[in-house]
């Protein structure tokens, strides 16, 4: 009579299927799924708008193994990140000046909101879409929104359980205003619109 084999040798399988799961959904993302989205300025889409999970091969994946998506949105950010900040440093030199102000307000953000997997997310995908609102500088207009109104609508944003405290919200404002310092009014009021988009999805 034969015997089942159970436990490490199929857990070493598991392991097999799941990187080699990785490596496709990698391989469909970097060679059909972000070339889909690519223009010559760079990408007619902000990074989390790009729905890899889409993807027949991919939803399979996910409804498979539940937290690939780990693995994938990094895959997705990064690649997003390496074209667009490429096409930018070409096109607009002087965000050099002021990039590394930008992600400092944006990881700030992210902080404050606390743990758990959408903070994850959005600390993944923060440096593409500093990259999206670079591209998109001087292109175009957005209203003005007070400094109390983005307060208010940010600790909105950013409360997870407890909310932040104004004065550390307070803060990333602050964070902000020196990357305005180097923008001409219509781009600051974009920059402003586009951090509080980030957090309202």
């Amino acid at each position: 009579m034969g015997s089942t084999v159970i436990g490490p040798v199929s857990g070493q399988d598991d392991e097999i299927d799941y990187k080699n799961a990785v490596a496709q959904a990698t391989q469909i993302i970097k060679m059909k799924i972000i070339p889909g989205h690519e223009t010559k300025d760079g990408f007619s889409v902000k990074p989390l708008d790009i729905k890899y999970q889409d993807d027949p091969a991919i939803a399979k994946w996910i409804d498979q193994y539940g937290s690939i998506w780990k693995q994938l949105d990094p895959v997705v950010a990064n690649e997003y990140t390496g074209i667009q900040r490429k096409i930018n440093e070409r096109n607009k030199p002087e965000a050099n000046k002021y990039r590394g102000l930008l992600a400092d307000a944006f990881n700030q953000a992210v902080e404050l909101r606390g743990g758990g997997s959408a903070s994850v997310q959005f600390l993944t995908f923060a440096p593409a879409h500093e990259e999206w609102i670079i591209a998109h500088l001087g292109t175009t207009k957005r209203d003005d929104v007070p400094d109390e109104k983005f307060v208010s609508r940010l600790t909105k944003d950013l409360t997870v359980g407890a909310s932040p405290q104004h004065s550390d919200v307070q803060r990333v404002l602050t964070k902000l205003k020196t990357v305005e310092r180097f923008l001409n009014k219509d781009d600051a009021a974009f920059l402003v619109a586009e951090f509080l988009s980030y957090f309202e999805r």
